[in-house]
């Protein structure tokens, strides 16, 4: 993996966002490499919970909106953004969600835009306690809100299915 590491320990996967000189942000080949791994670990039996973190203090900044993604894409930013979303970003949030393992965002620093949807996308979010780091691009009232809905959801699910193989 170029942009992932990947650490398993007694059925936890740690997988960590590694662009730390980009504070995490998440570029075509990291979206497709979280798709990959999100894939992989729905049929391993082996994995119980999957944890994402970033590295280096930062959780992710965001998409990079850095031009060395697609050298020689000279396309109008609506089209690129367009073909992003339904070509990576749209399959990499499907597998995340298709994932049976509970999944936990273990969030320090920033998690701003791409980067706080994928930890808003995740079953549940642990956040460091700091003030000076707050979410860009997402309002918290209305991120929460939709947040803990889902949290609930999937929380009675998961409550649910331990209950019936009992």
């Amino acid at each position: 993996m170029e942009s992932l590491t990947l650490e398993e320990n007694a059925g936890v996967l740690h997988v960590t966002l590694d662009r730390p000189d980009r504070r995490n942000a998440i570029n075509l080949t990291m979206f497709d490499e979280l798709r990959a791994v999100f894939e992989e670990v729905g049929g391993n039996p082996r994995i119980r919970v999957v944890v994402l973190r970033g590295s280096d203090g930062n959780f992710c900044s965001g998409g990079d909106l850095a031009p060395d993604d697609a050298p020689g894409d000279d396309s109008p930013i609506e089209e690129r953004t367009r073909r992003i979303l339904e070509e990576r970003v749209a399959p990499m949030a499907k597998a995340l969600h298709a994932l049976p393992q509970p999944t936990i965002a273990a969030v320090e620093g920033v998690a701003a835009g791409a980067g706080a949807n994928l930890a808003l996308g995740c079953d549940f979010v642990l956040a460091a306690e700091r003030e000076d780091e707050v979410s860009r691009g997402v309002s918290r009232h209305v991120a929460l809100q939709h947040h803990l809905h889902l949290q609930g959801a999937r929380y009675a699910e998961m409550r649910r299915d331990t209950v019936s193989r009992h």
